[in-house]
């Protein structure tokens, strides 16, 4: 149903529009986010772990299947065109708490040398790259992984747009490409501190149990033909 009056409708548009850059934006720092824990490393060692940040970051699997839950279910009363944004709002709002609260330890576990931190940021860069052109690619386009298109198509009374199984483009060599990405830049690095290390093994957790949980609902959703797909394209990565 479209929305009611001009002041309803300006402030979807609004909420598109931000929903939209602010998406973006946290995608980013995610990526950015490692490296500005590189650029602390330190051989002094500062025994104080970020508790809160860690803490949040650890539970991000939780709040994202909460909110999948609450939003994208059968239960509450948000309208079911605007329950992808608003879950997408609250993965971003958990994520720059992490990134607000998480005070970097600095305490080197080991450090390949300066001559590794080109070649490893550039290929860090690259996976950066290759996640975000994965998204571009995936679903119906950019703006739903945002949020953007569903509020858009909620202002206008317009149906939603009907998404198919990805299999073009990256999708042909892995099921999951933006995640693969992920998980490659989290261990992309020539010095590992701590903390670093710890982020990666949470966020590779939260990558691993997405990645599953997807598939289920691509079961559910498309059946056979996903089955098909599954059993020619692995999880992760294959060149064939």
């Amino acid at each position: 149903m479209p929305a009611r009056g001009s002041l309803a409708r300006a402030l979807l548009y609004g909420w598109a529009g931000l929903t939209h850059v602010w998406t973006l934006l946290t995608l980013v720092a995610l990526f950015y986010f490692p490296v500005y824990l590189d650029s602390h490393a330190s051989r002094t060692p500062r025994p104080a772990l970020p508790w809160v940040g860690m803490s949040i970051a650890v539970s991000l699997g939780p709040v994202d299947r909460l909110s999948r839950r609450i939003f994208e279910g059968d239960v509450g009363s948000c309208p079911r065109g605007l329950r992808a944004p608003a879950r997408r709002a609250v993965t971003n709002l958990a994520l720059w708490l992490v990134f607000s609260l998480w005070a970097p330890t600095g305490r080197v576990l080991w450090d390949a040398g300066p001559a590794w931190a080109g070649p490893t940021y550039f290929l860090y860069w690259l996976a950066a790259g290759l996640a975000g052109y994965a998204l571009s690619v995936g679903d119906t386009g950019l703006g739903y992984f945002t949020g953007c298109a569903h509020v858009l198509e909620y202002a206008r009374g317009a149906p939603p747009a009907v998404a198919g199984l990805r299999t073009r483009s990256l999708y042909r060599y892995s099921r999951h490409p933006a995640l693969l990405s992920l998980l490659v830049s989290l261990w992309l690095t020539p010095v590992m501190t701590l903390d670093r290390l710890i982020w990666a093994a949470a966020m590779t957790c939260h990558a691993i149990l997405c990645a599953a949980a997807a598939d289920r609902r691509l079961e559910t959703r498309f059946g056979d033909e996903f089955r098909s797909y599954r059993s020619r394209v692995p999880r992760w990565f294959s060149l064939g």
